[in-house]
């Protein structure tokens, strides 16, 4: 049994739905289109931000912070070259911005990339909060 990605618009005679599909994708891609996914998690200790982003080198991000926004920029190139058959990834320039709040400390940021997966912790200024007890008058 063989797995196939289903296309109502094959339901019209043959292949007819295939040849539609690449005429729309071509006509739609655009090589500024390309949006990495982020997915966040807060710790006790930190905030950790995840951006998927394959194929590109460590050299291709720039990271800077300004006015407590946090910026990811960069650009996915597609190799020319290539001679390709069909292209389903995205490619092209992005920029993606964060608001951050005062309890990271923005001086500590780290940021690795490793197997396309843009990895950054923002350590947050934990308080210490003292305990009190406070008696009824």
């Amino acid at each position: 049994m063989r797995l196939m990605r289903y296309n109502p618009l094959n339901d019209f005679s043959g292949n007819f739905g295939e040849l539609m599909e690449n005429v729309l994708r071509t006509s739609t891609h655009n090589e500024t289109s390309f949006l990495p996914a982020v997915d966040i998690i807060k710790n006790e200790k930190d905030i950790e931000l995840s951006m998927v982003a394959p194929g590109m080198e460590k050299s291709d991000f720039t990271i800077d912070v300004k006015d407590n926004t946090l910026t990811i920029s960069g650009e996915r190139k597609l190799n020319k070259e290539l001679n390709f058959t069909k292209v389903e990834s995205q490619y092209g320039s992005f920029k993606r911005s964060f608001k951050l709040s005062d309890d990271i400390e923005k001086d500590n940021i780290n940021a690795t990339y490793e197997n396309g997966i843009l990895r950054l912790v923002l350590p947050l200024n934990i308080k210490k909060l003292e305990k009190a007890i406070i008696k009824i008058k």
